[in-house]
């Protein structure tokens, strides 16, 4: 069969997008319009083996997915599963990380069909991970309102009651005990940032006095124009939870009109809220923290002895410095100001 009918079977079986490209002696790349997700095209390749031609990926797949995973993690548990259903499913083979399928009687629509097919199904797994680290943000969330918020003072996937009592329009969590509740929102990615501005429309439709704040998993994922959207509508927002930990502890905290927790670790707090270390004294002057070193234990540091001033070195007499001490000191002398 010459290679402009094998081309029009792919054409007719996969898509009239599908081009053979010429790549050495029975060798040809396998233009397809599919591609994952970060818009690389699959690598179809189309050779000649012995007697038989055959399709394969020359490894491309697996490398692809190991941008996201872990290659041990495609060996084991759910990921492993889906793998082997979709080679399975298709009839495609595994050999070594590189995926093949034999072409049988002379059908290449039908092998370039089923061997695109797997290869999508392969790349499930890649979703499988994004999923489990969204999975995990919502658990970090949780644990962060968890440990800074009293659990009187918070509710997890609140709805308005009176408003909304089918539930439409849930806050992933509700700090109350001020004059005005606050609703944070989990937003890991833009369907949650969507949902989160209609929800925070909705409220103020109704008339509710509330304050909102956004935390992001990772605001530059966001589409612009959905995060404008939420801009608009949305009060406060922190671009990470990972890296703002900090500052959303303090910002909760400050809203709540709690303290911060006392610093337990080697850095410490004077009475007037100056770190110090244990070697260091309080850093504003008038404040009388003790040392903790061996030197000053018991003692303020306002209430040290001075330092005695350091005396001249052995032959400062003689030296120049000392010689053009006492050419200035007799010129004062002899030429005193008049005032």
């Amino acid at each position: 069969m010459t290679m402009e009918a094998i081309e029009q079977q792919f054409r007719e079986r996969v898509s009239a997008k599908v081009r053979l490209i010429a790549e050495g002696e029975n060798r040809f790349r396998v233009s397809t319009p599919f591609q994952f997700d970060d818009r690389d095209h699959l690598a179809v390749v189309l050779k000649k083996e012995a007697d038989s031609w055959c399709l394969t990926d020359e490894g491309h797949t697996y490398m692809h997915l190991t941008y996201d995973v872990f290659e041990k993690d495609l060996q084991r548990g759910t990921r492993q599963k889906v793998i082997s259903n979709a080679l399975d499913a298709f009839s495609v083979q595994d050999r070594e990380g590189e995926l093949r399928l034999p072409i049988l009687d002379g059908r290449y629509g039908d092998a370039l069909f089923d061997f695109v097919q797997a290869v999508l199904k392969i790349t499930d797994v890649a979703y499988l991970a994004r999923e489990l680290v969204r999975s995990t943000f919502i658990e970090h969330f949780r644990a962060l309102m968890e440990e800074q918020i009293p659990s009187e003072r918070r509710t997890f996937d609140w709805h308005d009651a009176d408003h909304d009592p089918a539930g439409n329009y849930v806050v992933d969590c509700r700090i109350n005990g001020m004059a005005k509740p606050l609703h944070v929102f989990a937003l890991p990615s833009d369907d949650r940032v969507s949902v989160a501005t209609i929800a925070l429309l909705q409220f103020e439709r109704w008339g509710l006095s509330i304050r909102s704040l956004g935390i992001f998993e990772d605001q530059e994922e966001i589409s612009r124009k959905v995060l404008a959207r939420f801009s608009d509508v949305c009060e406060k927002q922190f671009s990470s939870l990972a890296a703002n930990k900090d500052r959303i502890a303090k910002f909760l905290h400050e809203v709540i009109g709690r303290r911060m927790p006392e610093n337990t670790g080697r850095e410490s707090l004077s009475p007037h809220g100056c770190p110090s270390r244990a070697s260091r004294p309080c850093i504003k002057s008038w404040c009388a923290t003790p040392r903790q070193a061996r030197s000053g234990r018991g003692r303020s540091f306002s209430a040290r002895r001075p330092r005695r001033p350091r005396r001249p070195h052995a032959g400062y007499r003689d030296s120049p410095e000392h010689r053009r001490f006492k050419r200035h000191f007799a010129f004062t002398e002899s030429h005193p100001q008049k005032v």
